[in-house]
């Protein structure tokens, strides 16, 4: 199959290849985000392509973290303290089953539509990692207003 074509924000599910019906896992490593995390995973089960499994990892938070995600509809692990987003994404690999897993940050806000446009890059058999555009939800001081120039300009 040859790769399309296309710009962001166009449909995506009309170019997947005829019967790939992708199993997807998101993942989603948090510590103390109690602020954001229920939003997080709100939008995660919001999608037009449905994640088969929503796993948050709760790197041994201090607040509600773990309670507010579970609430929200999330298969939490509750963690000792690892300290590295790295470490929490390893621990929650060995409970992903699908073939597809996508990562995301506990203060993420996705598109409705931001599964389905980001698998087909996958879609050929032959590409393994694809990455979305971010912008972060909150850019209310220096720090994160800076973050979000720093995405734009690396991306």
């Amino acid at each position: 199959m040859q790769r399309p074509e296309f710009w962001m924000g166009e449909p995506r599910g009309d170019l997947w290849p005829e019967g790939w019906d992708p199993e997807i896992t998101v993942v989603i490593p948090a510590h103390n985000e109690a602020e954001s995390i229920a939003t997080t995973v709100e939008t995660v089960l919001r999608q037009t392509v449905k994640p088969a499994l929503v796993i948050v990892g709760n790197d041994c938070s201090s607040d509600d973290t773990g309670r507010l995600a579970r609430e929200a509809g999330a298969y939490v692990l509750d963690l000792p303290r690892q300290g590295v987003k790295g470490k929490v994404i390893n621990e929650m690999l060995k409970h992903v089953k699908t073939p597809y897993m996508i990562v995301i940050d506990a203060d993420v806000r996705l598109e409705p539509d931001a599964i389905e446009k980001l698998i087909v890059a996958l879609a050929d058999g032959e590409t393994f990692c694809a990455s979305g555009f971010i912008i972060p939800w909150k850019q209310e001081t220096l720090w994160e207003k800076l973050r979000t120039v720093q995405y734009i300009v690396y991306m």
